[in-house]
């Protein structure tokens, strides 16, 4: 039938073949985009393996807070009191302590973090009190059923500074303000987002806090740094009045910090009961000694009990390398070798300015053995105070005699139970500068840690948390919420369909050709 009409079989044809074939791929690759896109963000909420590309890591979680966090035994959930969109609109600093949630969820499947919109959850806002403010973040155990609001002010610090980089207080600040010295001045913003949330999972996870007595009656040195210590990893502060109040049997630790004249008889009876504690032990005191002579004999028979002896006059290190001029003589220490020096940081050092040398009476005495945790390095000298204040003094630190005088001693007095040691201890600090504002807060100091991790060893704690703020100042990137839609927009959607335009655009050409 040569008449008849041949009839294609377009399946046969060589052009649509290729170019379906061609449109196929060309769809089934712009469909994998989309499906590595949607698959990777998912992972990237739930494991948080974004980069970090600023100078100081703002925007990451320290390795010692991931280890606590894959160790966690409860379920923490950290809520926002805003729209996640709106909290980080406010700036650099929401945006960071927002990441830093993220990482926090993403290092543990026990934390849960969420979104509250405080006009549309009054539920919300009713439970957790009437301060609740958008930039607040909340909290809560599971377990203990506890909560803890955290508010800006807690996890953005700010430091005050001269032209001469001396830090100075908030009101000193505002006076330069105010007298229009604005460029005398300068603010440092610190990222305590990190120090803020682990210090609130501490609290509120802590099912047996360690009670803390501060003490006062004998004018001694207020310490609010100190405090702030304790409370971010999650001690409870007690204030203590040595002359009126009576000790309670629950409290853990007592420090005093550097009294102006010696104790009553009956307040050193209190603080001897107390460490005695019915024959049980386990408590400890810590006492920081005065920076100037005084008479103080009823305090010095209590420590010579503890084989513990106060000497006169200031240890002075002679070397360049153990010595600073920062408006006082500033001095390095070196801690002993043992357990309380876990975790130092080596390439920080422990400083303090007039410090008195503490002297070990023994070694070992029935129950009790001392040990020095603190000391001077080797050629240092002690300046009398006799010869201070001899405006006719011929005192030379070339001549006097040199060595190595501890500035901290430990006296514990040990009872056992079957092979199980039960102390309590007296903790002798040569000045309470060892534990100044300053050195505490100081970034690139060990105080804060040498000091926690007595008292988290002693207590039974794992760890300390005694991070530094990152500053927002050498902060190199960061993308605002309208950059990161825009290039999750030109990833997830411009891009892939542009690929589909491409594809089509290729096929019809061929098509039709």
């Amino acid at each position: 039938m040569s008449g008849e009409k041949r009839v294609l079989n377009p399946f046969k044809n060589k052009k649509f073949k290729y170019g379906g074939l061609s449109a196929l791929f060309t769809v089934m690759f712009a469909a994998g985009i989309i499906m590595v896109n949607i698959i990777a963000g998912m992972l990237l909420d739930r494991f948080d393996a974004k980069l970090d590309l600023t100078a100081n890591r703002i925007f990451t979680i320290e390795d010692s807070t991931v280890a606590y966090l894959k160790d966690l035994d409860d379920n923490v959930t950290v809520t926002v009191a805003s729209r996640e969109t709106e909290y980080v609109s406010g700036g650099v600093f929401y945006n960071q302590a927002n990441e830093i949630i993220k990482r926090f969820a993403a290092a543990s499947p026990r934390v849960k973090a969420k979104y509250a919109d405080l006009m549309s959850d009054p539920v919300f806002a009713s439970k957790h009190g009437n301060s609740l403010t958008p930039t607040s973040i909340v909290v809560e155990s599971e377990r203990t059923g506890r909560s803890k609001v955290l508010s800006a002010a807690d996890y953005i610090s700010v430091e005050y500074y001269d032209y001469q980089n001396n830090r100075i207080s908030a009101e000193e600040y505002q006076m330069y303000m105010m007298y229009g010295m604005s460029g005398a001045v300068y603010a440092n913003y610190g990222a305590a987002a990190e120090n803020a949330l682990l210090s609130a999972f501490l609290s509120v996870t802590n099912v047996s806090p360690v009670l803390v007595g501060i003490t006062s009656g004998y004018s001694e040195i207020e310490n609010a740094s100190l405090i702030n210590l304790l409370e971010n990893n999650a001690y409870i502060v007690r204030r203590l009045n040595l002359t009126t109040d009576e000790i309670p049997g629950d409290m853990d630790f007592i420090i005093v910090n550097s009294p102006d004249g010696d104790f009553a008889e009956s307040v050193l009876a209190k603080l001897e009961a107390w460490l005695d504690n019915g024959g049980k032990y386990g408590k400890t005191l810590f006492y920081a000694t005065m920076p100037i002579p005084a008479e103080t004999p009823r305090i010095d028979s209590f420590l010579y009990d503890w084989g513990i002896e106060v000497g006169d006059g200031y240890v002075v290190q002679t070397s360049d390398n153990t010595t600073y001029i920062m408006g006082n003589q500033t001095q390095r220490f070196e801690p002993a070798n043992n357990e309380y020096a876990a975790g130092l940081n080596p390439n920080y050092s422990i400083y303090a300015e007039y410090i008195r040398p503490i002297n070990a009476l023994f070694e070992a005495k029935s129950n009790i053995e001392t040990r020095a945790l603190l000391a001077s390095y080797d050629g240092a000298v002690v300046f009398p105070f006799e010869e201070m204040t001899n405006e006719n003094s011929a005192w030379d630190p070339s001549t006097a005699e040199q060595g190595r005088y501890d500035i901290i001693i430990e006296s514990r007095k040990t009872r056992y139970e079957e092979f199980t040691p039960f102390s309590s201890r007296v903790i002798v600090l040569g000045g309470y500068e060892l534990l100044l504002d300053y050195y505490i807060e100081m970034g690139n100091a060990n105080n804060a840690r040498f000091f926690m991790n007595i008292v988290n060893f002693i207590s039974g704690k794992d760890g300390s948390v005694t991070l530094t703020p990152k500053s927002f100042l050498v902060a190199s990137f960061n993308i605002s919420a309208g950059q990161s839609s825009a290039i999750g927009f030109i990833f997830a959607v411009a891009l892939p369909l542009a690929i589909i335009v491409t594809g089509t655009a290729i096929w019809l050409k061929r098509r039709y050709r």
